[in-house]
């Protein structure tokens, strides 16, 4: 049988990482573990996890906090990793050991109780097999009784997933009006609240469908409540996610957002054919042509349309400022920019990350949504600029 050996510098990664030690051990060996499965061509990582292991995760996670899935303990497989000794206790291991003239070691610092594991390990198990000396295969029990339970509330929280939460990521979704405005925002979710609200124990679900983004137990408390009052536009904060409380609907954005700064655009020339990018994987796609020359052209919903000669050759791509105003199409009179955004039941986030086009100054376009009138199409127009975004 081959043997692997490896050291890490784990206190130096700690430092850097700013995580504990535990964690950092944790982090490198499976690391390592993963590249020599890769290099050996190796189908599955077996590891000696066993069953005094599972019991105390499953009292760190009620000490930190936890949902259904956290009573589960520790998972007999999880992908290319198993645990096929933790049905045994590591008095069950030891013993088993011995009779059979195994050497082997036992680490120094599990005596240690500088952690929370160890404490439980060495402080309270001990307490606990004074009153039932099979605690440990009682609690493996309960353990699988909650991991069936896990299965049964996570099957049942996907029915009403698709019901009441639209769940995307911003790099793929449909380029329609709605979903593209979404996309450039960096929505990765919405929960229509008014239809969670009418689930038994709506609160357990909205746990379940919001800690995946990072949001606490207490914040998502906050977000229930906001939603029970009726109070729109407050906005709630995770590491990596914001969450703005919107009319009907709790919607969550990528927090980490690559703003659209100052960008010009040369549209100057004859024909015209070039692509800008505005993040998250949108593309505009700029094209001027010749009426004369192009003959009939097919309008299409998804599209955007100028008279190229009321326009000036640079035109200026950036996100909308508060004192924007602009006249649709469509309408004679100016309007404010976050007012029609308004109309449109547009949230905070989505108003703030709103591109408009300018032409001279002028806001000819806010996109996705709409093109200013002043530079429409007519009758004597001679040539087009086209934006279509892909």
């Amino acid at each position: 049988m081959k043997f692997f050996k490896t050291s890490f510098d784990t206190y130096e990664y700690a430092h850097q990482q700013s995580i504990s030690t535990q964690m950092t051990a944790r982090d490198l060996r499976y690391s390592w573990f993963e590249k020599l499965m890769h290099e050996g061509g190796y189908d599955y990582l077996a590891v000696a996890h066993n069953l005094n292991d599972t019991a105390e995760t499953l009292f760190i996670n009620l000490l930190r906090g936890t949902g259904i899935k956290g009573l589960g303990g520790i998972s007999e497989v999880n992908g290319s990793v198993i645990r096929p000794i933790m049905i045994f206790t590591r008095a069950e291991i030891e013993l088993f050991m011995k009779e059979n003239g195994f050497p082997y070691r036992t680490d120094r610092t599990n005596s240690e109780n500088h952690y929370s594991r160890n404490k439980i390990r060495n402080l309270v198990f001990p307490v606990f097999e004074t009153i039932n000396p099979s605690f440990l295969q009682t609690i493996g029990e309960e353990i699988s009784i909650f991991s069936q339970v896990h299965d049964v509330v996570e099957q049942k929280g996907e029915e009403i997933k698709q019901r009441v939460m639209r769940c995307f990521h911003p790099k793929n979704v449909s380029a329609d009006s709605l979903d593209l405005s979404e996309k450039l925002a960096g929505k990765v979710a919405e929960i229509n609240f008014g239809l969670l609200l009418q689930e038994l124990h709506p609160s357990l679900w909205l746990f379940n469908f919001l800690q995946p983004f990072g949001f606490t137990k207490d914040t998502i408390s906050d977000i229930l409540r906001s939603a029970v009052d009726g109070n729109s536009g407050l906005i709630f904060y995770s590491h990596k996610y914001v969450l703005v409380r919107d009319r009907s609907t709790l919607n969550v954005y990528e927090r980490d957002f690559n703003q659209l700064h100052h960008v010009e655009i040369d549209i100057s020339g004859g024909c015209l054919s070039k692509i800008i990018s505005i993040g998250n994987g949108v593309n505009l796609e700029m094209s001027v042509c010749d009426l004369a020359e192009a003959g009939k052209i097919e309008f299409s919903k998804g599209a955007l349309y100028f008279d190229r000669d009321l326009l000036s050759d640079r035109l200026i791509l950036r996100f909308r400022q508060d004192s924007d105003k602009f006249r649709p199409f469509g309408m004679r009179g100016v309007k404010k920019l976050s007012d029609y955004l308004t109309d449109m039941k547009i949230d905070y986030i989505m108003k703030d990350r709103t591109p408009v086009l300018l032409s001279d100054n002028e806001i000819i376009a806010v996109i996705p949504y709409r093109s200013s009138d002043t530079k429409k199409v007519t009758s004597s127009t001679k040539r087009l600029l086209i934006i279509r975004f892909v």
